[in-house]
Formats: C-alpha cells, sequence, structure tokens
C-alpha cells in the first residue's frame, strides 16, 4: 500500500525518534471512509443513524481540522519562496504530550509552525511551545523562530521570532 498504490504514507518526527513513526491514510476520501463509514457499519446497519450522525459533528472538526493543516503543510514550500525564507528540510514533529504542526530547519534557526483555521491564543501557544523546547533535547541550543498560521490572532506577544500569517494571506501567492 505505501510503495505500489500510495493509499498509505509514512510520517517521521523531526526528531528522529522511530518509535514515533506514524502511518497516514493519503486519499481523503479513503480516510473519511474509514473514520466516518466503515468504522460504524454496525451501527448504521442496525439503523442507529442519528448517534452516528451526532459523533460525526462532534469530532467532525478535528477531521477537518487536519486536513486543512496537512493542506497548508503541502503548500509551505511555496510560501517560504515567496517569503525568502530558505529551509533544508519540513516536517512535523510529536512526543508522549507535544505534536508540532510543522519544523522547518535551515542552516541557523528552527521554525515551528502552528496552524489553526480558526483562532490562535498567541500567547498560550508560544508558552506551551517554548516549555517543551526547553525540556526536548532536540530543540536545546537552538535559535527557535514561530510561524503561526491561523484566520485570527489573540493575545499577541512582539518579537522578531514570531511570524504571524493571516490565512488569506497564506493563499494569497496561489491565486492568479
Amino acid at each position: 500500500l505505501i510503495t505500489d498504490y500510495e493509499l498509505v504514507r509514512k510520517e517521521q518526527p523531526v526528531s528522529k525518534k522511530k518509535k514515533r513513526t506514524h502511518y497516514l491514510i493519503n486519499s481523503n476520501i479513503i480516510d473519511f471512509w474509514f473514520t466516518y463509514c466503515f468504522s460504524h457499519v454496525e451501527e448504521l446497519d442496525r439503523g442507529e443513524e442519528e448517534s452516528v450522525y451526532e459523533r460525526f459533528l462532534k469530532h467532525f472538526p478535528t477531521f477537518y481540522g487536519k486536513k486543512f493543516e496537512s493542506m497548508v503543510i503541502r503548500l509551505l514550500p511555496d510560501f517560504l519562496k515567496a517569503k525568502g525564507i530558505e529551509y533544508r528540510s519540513i516536517g512535523k514533529d510529536w512526543g508522549n504530550d507535544y505534536e508540532f504542526d510543522f519544523v522547518i530547519e535551515n542552516s541557523d534557526r528552527i521554525y515551528i509552525g502552528e496552524i489553526k483555521a480558526g483562532d490562535l491564543n498567541v500567547q498560550a501557544e508560544t508558552g506551551k511551545i517554548e516549555s517543551i523546547v526547553q525540556r526536548e533535547a532536540y530543540y536545546r541550543n537552538k535559535k527557535i523562530n514561530y510561524i503561526l498560521i491561523a484566520r485570527k490572532f489573540s493575545n499577541k506577544v512582539i518579537g522578531d521570532n514570531i511570524l504571524y500569517v493571516d490565512i488569506r494571506e497564506f493563499f494569497e501567492h496561489r491565486l492568479p
């Protein structure tokens, strides 16, 4: 499935923790099917559509958020080029109690990025990131910058190491 059909992709954290490999479904349609239909087929067969629908409404924002995040990450190279930000690699990173939406490495710094389709509380988010960076060996003694992509920002923090990107600005360079 990984090599012949490319239905599944293997994703490893940039911090190279091999034990933390994720396997993800590439196709949005197949992922939706397995997440919301196949896993509830018995309930649907019993006529319990209402409970399946309620669970769908409850969990769909998370599904949508992951797909939105994935789309933004696919478009990141073009955006970085338009902004004049050089990079060596783009990936994700995660551990037992954290996940960075994207991590960009270049020769002299690391950019840690967060993506929100809605509102992003900057003070809370950067505080969380800073506490993780301080305890994770991979990030120690490296210059850390932030790229925050959201529809709206609250509790902004002033700093030359933070790039705020409005979603509309992010997609602007893609339009003719």
